[in-house]
């Protein structure tokens, strides 16, 4: 009558979505202004009154069942009554309405003050490569082994029949691994054997033809027209693989613009892109969309024990365990090394 059930499960969604906010909210912490500082503190405080209503119904989901030995007490029984069942419905239903409130008012504050950009991650300022320590990533063999067929396979959606280079983007929020995975695509030997020149290009906020261009030639040129013609013989007429890592462009015509250059190449060449915008992807035209997702709870404990305690087993097996399980879980399985 409520749809109380429903709302849990919308609920559930919404503070799923919040918490992955608030893990890039805090990747840029020190760049927030109070306010902004407040207002997070805020969303994590309806994130915590989220959680205690989700306990609640779990707690009462649980006194349906029968206790041990099939039998259900006189006081589980009282508490079935279907005048307890409205009721508890409704209650259900009126906490669900008053923390959407919550919400919809922090919302409201986040555009009325200015924090727009508390949504924003971090752009990585850092530079990655194409080298990756095969052995040191944990969890992602059937996220490479997806990506590998997109971009080797001549029938896959991938390919365009009609277009010499074909794109497929990774995205993620930040702290997933989609530039470690996109290291183990790059160094997989089935890549290496299907293309004649492959290239790694770290974008980060410099995005354009001609930094793009400077970064595959390792060097800045000041004319356009030099690096476009160095990079057209390296490229014409060969089936290339190139890596764009860590991209934020979302404008259409800057890309329009990079695959008019890029069509140069051989019939079956790739761009791969990672992001951590599906706007990104998007942008980019209809090419197919790797949504990378948090590691496996299991995956997510060897990967913070394999960097806590260094892989000293006998350090694993102390009081520290509990404290480090509770760690992986508030991360939400979103563990950066």
């Amino acid at each position: 009558m409520f749809g109380y059930v429903t709302q849990l499960e919308a609920l559930e969604h919404t503070v799923t979505t919040i918490k992955a906010v608030l893990l890039d909210a805090e990747s840029k912490h020190q760049e927030l202004s109070h306010e902004g500082r407040v207002w997070v503190d805020k969303l994590k405080d309806a994130v915590y009154d989220a959680d205690d209503l989700f306990d609640e119904f779990t707690t009462i989901a649980k006194r349906y069942k029968a206790m041990p030995g099939g039998k259900i007490s006189k006081k589980v029984r009282r508490f079935l009554s279907s005048e307890n069942k409205v009721f508890s419905a409704f209650t259900t239903s009126q906490k669900i309405k008053k923390l959407r409130e919550k919400l919809d008012g922090i919302a409201k504050d986040r555009s009325e003050f200015g924090f727009n950009d508390v949504y924003e991650p971090v752009k990585r300022r850092e530079e990655t490569c194409s080298y990756v320590y095969e052995k040191s990533i944990i969890g992602r063999e059937a996220d490479k082994e997806a990506i590998v067929d997109m971009l080797v396979s001549d029938s896959n959606s991938c390919a365009d029949s009609q277009e010499n280079v074909s794109f497929v983007t990774v995205v993620g929020i930040g702290g997933l691994g989609k530039t470690a995975l996109a290291q183990l695509v790059f160094n997989d030997d089935r890549i290496k054997s299907k293309f004649e020149l492959m290239k790694w290009v770290c974008v980060s906020e410099d995005f354009g033809l001609k930094e793009v261009l400077s970064k595959i030639l390792g060097r800045d040129e000041p004319r356009l027209e030099e690096l476009q013609r160095e990079v057209r013989q390296k490229i014409e007429g060969k089936r290339y693989f190139l890596v764009l890592d860590d991209v934020w462009e979302v404008r259409h015509h800057e890309w329009l613009k990079l695959k008019e250059f890029f069509v140069l190449g051989g019939r079956g060449s790739r761009i791969m892109v990672t992001s951590r915008s599906k706007k990104v992807a998007a942008a980019i035209g209809s090419y197919p969309m790797h949504e990378l997702q948090g590691l496996s709870e299991e995956n997510s404990w060897c990967l913070f024990k394999k960097i806590a305690f260094e892989d000293r087993e006998e350090q694993a097996h102390t009081d520290l365990v509990e404290i480090g399980r509770d760690i992986v879980n508030k991360c939400a399985r979103v563990l950066s090394r």
